[in-house]
This record gives C-alpha cells, structure tokens and sequence, in this order.
C-alpha cells in the first residue's frame, strides 16, 4: 500500500470478501450454528474483520478518496453510506438457482 501512495494512484473504490467491521453485518447473529460446528471461526472472523479495519485506516491515513467499497461474502444484499462512502454488499443466493447481484465499476 506504501508503493500505491508513493505512486501517486489514488484509490476511490475497494473490492474485497469481506468488510471492515463497521459495515453491515455489525454481529454475528445467525451464525451461531457454524460457531458451534468450527470453535475457530468466531475468532476468525473477528481476525478477518480487524484486518479490513486496518485496510480502512490505511486508506483514511492516506488520503484516499475512496467512494465505494463493494463486499460479499454474506450471500445477501444491503448498501448503505458510512463516513461518506458507499458500501455495497452484494448478495448471492446459491440455491435454487437463485439471484446474484452485480456491481460495474468505471472510472
């Protein structure tokens, strides 16, 4: 991320899995049955979402104008506007045949 900033690029949207902590999902309520199956996983997910916290905070301490951060991961849809960017979780029903979201990025 140094190299990005030393580069003078300046990044307005982010794509990951998963989402800063902040974002919505903000706990853990309903997954407590995959808890339950993987002990690991609660303090997975906790290390996972600190990790994009810490992404966030580079990006802020850098001067970023970021816009637009889009995530998945929760196979369901939401958007809201945090800090003045947009935050889009896209959804992914995986059975039935079910809906996917879809996100076109331009600059």
């Amino acid at each position: 991320m140094n190299e990005i900033k030393e580069a003078g690029i300046q990044i307005t949207t982010v794509c990951t899995h998963t989402c800063p902590s902040f974002c919505d999902p903000v706990t853990k309520d309903g997954i407590q049955e995959w808890i339950k199956a993987d002990p690991d996983l609660d303090e997975c997910i906790t290390k996972e979402r600190n990790v994009m916290d810490s992404i966030h905070q580079k990006l802020v301490d850098d001067g970023h104008p970021i816009k637009e951060w889009i995530y998945g991961h929760y196979h369901r849809h939401n958007m809201q506007d945090i800090f003045g960017v947009k935050y889009m979780m896209l959804g992914a029903v995986v059975y039935d045949g079910g809906n996917v979201d879809w996100c076109e990025i331009r600059n």
